[in-house]
């Protein structure tokens, strides 16, 4: 071939050879890319991110080799939002039965099951701050602050409830801070608000103190609408007692008093189901109390408790057992009675008037004397036979030993002693129910009716 026609032949084949190297490197240096960008993600498939707050999804990476091209697919980034945990009520409440060493701590709480409730105590405010900043229980226990308290409370049945926590080993004369916290596995603590108290400075305190005690008998008389309560009162160690009654229809808020309150001004009542009434204020000797309440309800159970708010070296509030009693469906109208007397010489004449009304089996009697005094307790007697006569001074007249309805008596009475003043009464003994249910005897007297015999 003549060497000019070979010339551009050979310029053709050299544009050739360095195009194909071109082409060539572009490949491989694609093929590099892909295997680094697939290196940073080596073993973990899009599937298999890590789970929790965020998770990486790559796509768009030809793993089968194909042409080797990398097509342009954007990084997706999802976030799971962390669960609300609600914490309904949470409270503290100021301390009872402080000393100078121990007080108890106190707290309302509503918070979902599982959840880690405790108390965090101490006489510095700045380190209080700083411990309820941590991110869990666990964690605060674990730095083992030596000028803080942490002391765990249990949850039981029942929300929102109360908790209470003895404190001790306190220094006297000092000031101390605490509050009640919630651990609820969100990453940090929750805390109600801070409550501040000083415990007592030393004094001559006696080696022990012993709180008043207060105790209840069963209601006496038992109606459609009032009862009569009775009990008894010890001041011990206390001083200036407030004693009063708290009762209601309902028995959780009655029983309840003596753990939710610390004085009597602190009891809130709520109509038909918790009222109060104070007995006694200002009390420093031992002593007992009848109290009568009214304006009940009838045929209606009623749940009672005596309290006593004290003073002295340590202040609080006690509350005896609490007690139940049921209204009677209606009042059973007690036996009429009057009597008229005629004063003639040496003679009188009586007129006695009995009316059972709701009741049956009377025995009616007179009692006539010279003793006013013996007179009015007859009514005071166990029964008929229980009444002594006492000469001139004190005389009884059987009249019926089975009166069933309303009837009339006369009797005639000679040789009285003259002159002389004289007090009569007409009186009758019949069953009731007492307040147990049983039948008892009772002896009622109408009004006692002076008269002279001349």
């Amino acid at each position: 071939m003549p060497l000019a026609a070979a010339i551009p032949l050979v310029i053709i084949l050299l544009i050739l050879g360095i195009a194909g190297s071109s082409i060539s490197g572009t490949t491989n240096d694609s093929n590099s890319v892909v295997m680094s960008r697939q290196g940073m993600f080596s073993g973990i498939a899009p599937s298999e991110a890590p789970t929790g707050a965020t998770s990486v999804s790559i796509n768009g990476f030809d793993n089968g080799g194909g042409n080797g091209s990398v097509p342009e697919q954007p990084i997706v980034v999802t976030t799971t939002p962390t669960p609300t945990v609600t914490v309904t009520t949470l409270d503290t409440l100021s301390p009872q039965d402080i000393t100078a060493y121990s007080t108890t701590m106190r707290g309302t709480v509503e918070v979902p099951a599982g959840s880690r409730v405790f108390f965090v105590s101490s006489n510095s405010q700045a380190a209080l701050r700083r411990a309820v900043q941590s991110t869990s229980y666990e964690t605060l226990v674990s730095l083992r602050l030596s000028d803080v308290s942490i002391q765990p409370v249990s949850l039981y049945t029942g929300t929102p409830q109360s908790v209470r926590q003895y404190l001790s080993a306190l220094t006297p004369d000092t000031t101390y801070y605490y509050q009640l916290c919630v651990d609820v596995a969100t990453g940090t603590i929750r805390c109600a608000d801070v409550v501040n108290f000083s415990t007592s400075a030393v004094r001559n305190q006696s080696s022990y103190f012993y709180a008043p005690t207060v105790s209840l008998s069963y209601p006496s008389d038992i109606r459609a609408e009032q009862a009569t309560i009775s009990g008894t009162y010890q001041v011990n160690s206390g001083e200036d007692l407030d004693i009063f009654l708290v009762y209601g229809t309902n028995q959780t808020l009655v029983n309840a008093v003596s753990t939710n309150s610390d004085t009597f001004s602190d009891v809130r009542e709520s109509g038909a189901a918790l009222q109060t009434v104070r007995v006694g204020a200002r009390i420093n000797s031992n002593g007992s109390f009848t109290r009568t309440i009214d304006d009940l309800d009838n045929d209606t159970p009623y749940y009672y408790a005596v309290c006593a708010e004290y003073t002295g070296e340590k202040d609080g509030l006690t509350c005896s057992y609490g007690y139940s009693f049921t209204t009677k469906d209606r009042d059973r109208a007690v036996p009429s009675l009057a009597l008229q007397a005629l004063a003639a010489p040496r003679i009188v004449a009586f007129t006695s008037t009995v009316d059972m009304n709701d009741y049956r089996n009377g025995h009616a009697f007179i009692v006539y004397g010279t003793n006013e005094s013996y007179v009015a307790a007859v009514a005071d007697s166990w029964s008929f036979a229980s009444v002594y006569q006492r000469g001139d001074e004190l005389q009884v007249i059987s009249l019926d030993t089975d009166v069933d309805s309303r009837e009339v008596f006369t009797r005639t009475v000679r040789d009285m002693t003259v002159p002389t003043l004289y007090f009569a009464r007409t009186c009758v003994e019949y069953s009731q129910e007492d307040q147990y249910g049983y039948e008892r005897i009772v002896v009622d007297c109408g009004r006692a009716v002076p008269f002279t015999v001349q």
